[in-house]
């Protein structure tokens, strides 16, 4: 009887651990995502914009290579997309759909030097030494600059 209470006791510990262990990862993980728009005051400036640049080894699409080689952007429209977008602190890219073509380049924000890579899918990122912004455009107003536009991924 006692080794019975024991073993009760064993799985009561066990599920108190494991519920605190699933509640310290989900509270980790909210302290560690967000989500937000930069700010109206932030300054973007975009230096250079490359070529389109297509990934033309998991380019199976034709259609879509047509529209890739087609596809450009100003340095207006970058602007606009970047004020449009969702800046997250981890890679939304699971939300929205790919392509296999980028347009990179540039930027100052705030008066840092940064290098861009946007893609057709409506994501985006920054990249400086070790730090990355990552993207990703919801709004409608985005639509008409993107190869596949953002709809929910379900």
């Amino acid at each position: 009887m006692n080794s019975v209470t024991n073993e009760k006791i064993s799985i009561h510990s066990f599920i108190i651990l494991l519920f605190l262990y699933v509640f310290n990862a989900q509270v980790q993980a909210k302290e560690e995502y967000f989500e937000g728009k930069l700010l109206a005051t932030d300054q973007i400036n975009i230096l250079k914009i490359n070529s389109v640049r297509l990934n033309l080894k998991n380019l199976n699409d034709k259609n879509e290579a047509k529209e890739c080689r087609k596809w450009k952007l100003t340095k207006a429209q970058i602007v606009h997309f970047f004020r449009l977008s969702i800046n997250y602190s981890i890679s939304p890219y699971h939300y929205y759909s790919q392509t296999q073509c980028d347009i990179t380049g540039k930027l100052l924000y705030n008066r840092e030097k940064w290098d861009f890579s946007i893609n057709g899918g409506a994501t985006a990122y920054w990249k400086k030494g070790e730090e990355i912004k990552y993207f990703g455009c919801k709004d409608k107003y985005c639509d008409n600059l993107f190869i596949i536009p953002y709809s929910p991924m379900d």
